[in-house]
């Protein structure tokens, strides 16, 4: 069941869907180039900043209005696979289930993600063919956990 705050964001989400995020009317460098002075291209920043802000809202609502069936909170532990010879041998990241979690209220979830993250660092000896220690991932998903890739990927 979801709880009044995350049925007021998908509500917003779809009205502002609606809404036409035009761009401003000239670009920083574009304003300089026609000698504006320094208060209009102030003001072309604060328009171009004012624009960017709805536009991350707007993917933030989308991104949170995935998460009709709680949260879950899952924790993979990273390897390369070998993918084949071509082009002098290429290799793919696998994720295997560590963890997961699911819950149901988001704030709790986000703070169990930086919980897990200070204790699941990542080292990045993953870029490496010959790991030295194990890496981990820890992602909020709208989904239970699962291994990843779900095929082997074939090189193109």
């Amino acid at each position: 069941m979801q709880d009044t705050h995350d049925t007021y964001e998908q509500d917003q989400f779809l009205d502002m869907v609606e809404i036409h995020l035009a761009e401003p009317a000239e670009t920083h460098w574009q304003a300089r180039q026609r000698g504006a002075t320094e208060d209009e291209l102030r003001e072309v920043d604060i328009l171009w900043d004012d624009h960017n802000r709805q536009i991350q809202r707007l993917y933030d609502l989308e991104y949170w209005a995935k998460f009709t069936d709680g949260y879950y909170v899952n924790v993979y532990e990273l390897d390369q696979s070998y993918g084949g010879p071509e082009e002098g041998g290429w290799w793919f990241q696998t994720g295997t289930v560590h963890h997961g979690f699911h819950l149901t209220n988001r704030i709790e979830a986000e703070v169990l993600v930086e919980l897990l993250r200070e204790k699941f660092t990542d080292e990045g000896y993953r870029s490496s063919v010959m790991p030295r220690g194990t890496d981990y991932s820890v992602r909020l998903e709208p989904t239970p956990a699962v291994n990843y890739p779900s095929e082997r990927p074939y090189y193109e």
